[in-house]
């Protein structure tokens, strides 16, 4: 009698790819009082220098930006103009911003980043809460990952995929452009317990998912 598969390697490789790159705020340390004996931030001087500039300048200064880092980002000059709203308790009180000045502070106060740059591991998964069009007998996936970028810094990434009924495992590829996600508002997690029902499908199938990273 042939006893069941118990393990199932599979040839699946995920690797960090550093080209994936996200926006994070910067914020300009505070200078000591010897070197700037005002009360004036660093932030603070850049926002002076950039409402110096003619409307001209300032436009031809957001269009050189744009044009850098548009191709790698979604919707930047949102992302530029959340971040100057962000910015406005650390400034002093200022003249009203005009658009182009507005998205052109918001993009000083920003930097790129690759989140994947060193490293990617850890992975977990659990069920897709989008099951339809899934054949029967195969499962979708929500599969989280630690990466690693510049700096050492840890992010929580994630790629979905799906376990086909003979055990197979696809994982989607990366979007192209990389987001951060807004939290708008917390709700009970089910993470853990989607876990553990996972599990027990799985091992009622006499199955075992090993993923290799490197």
């Amino acid at each position: 009698m042939l006893q069941a598969t118990f393990l199932n390697r599979q040839a699946l490789y995920l690797r960090p790819d550093p080209a994936r790159v996200i926006v994070r705020p910067f914020k300009p340390a505070t200078e000591p009082r010897d070197l700037n004996p005002t009360d004036k931030t660093r932030a603070n001087h850049i926002v002076e220098r950039v409402l110096n500039l003619d409307s001209k300048a300032a436009a031809g200064q957001l269009a050189d930006v744009l044009e850098n880092f548009q191709g790698r980002h979604r919707n930047l000059l949102e992302t530029f103009e959340l971040r100057a709203d962000e910015m406005e308790d650390a400034l002093l009180a200022h003249s009203t911003f005009s658009e182009v000045q507005r998205q052109l502070i918001g993009a000083y106060f920003l930097h790129e980043y690759s989140f994947e740059a060193s490293a990617l591991f850890n992975p977990s998964i659990v069920p897709h809460p989008d099951q339809s069009g899934i054949p029967k007998g195969s499962l979708r996936f929500i599969l989280s990952l630690r990466a690693v970028g510049e700096g050492h810094v840890s992010s929580l990434t994630f790629r979905a995929g799906t376990i086909g009924a003979d055990g197979s495992i696809r994982v989607d590829p990366t979007a192209r452009l990389a987001t951060v996600p807004r939290i708008g508002h917390r709700i009970e997690s089910r993470g853990a317990q989607a876990a553990w029902d996972l599990k027990r499908d799985l091992a009622s199938e006499s199955r075992i998912l090993i993923l290799s990273i490197f």
